[in-house]
């Protein structure tokens, strides 16, 4: 199963926020930390709570993705 870095990866360059996160989270080479990620409660903290948002959001998005692999 991919794990989630490397799931969130794959949105790079997208023009929404799910891809301004995988910009930010790559070009800070978080995908190793993102891997890690099992749950929601596991997510790194970020300073702006609309970050965090999308963050939660896109595991979510992420969880519902692999579900049927």
């Amino acid at each position: 199963m991919i794990k989630f870095g490397d799931w969130l990866s794959a949105f790079k360059g997208v023009d929404r926020p799910i891809g301004d996160l995988a910009n930010d989270m790559l070009s800070e080479n978080d995908t190793d930390l993102f891997n890690q990620v099992n749950s929601v409660e596991e997510l790194p903290f970020f300073s702006s709570q609309t970050v965090h948002t999308v963050a939660i959001n896109a595991f979510n998005y992420y969880l519902v993705d692999v579900s049927g692999q």
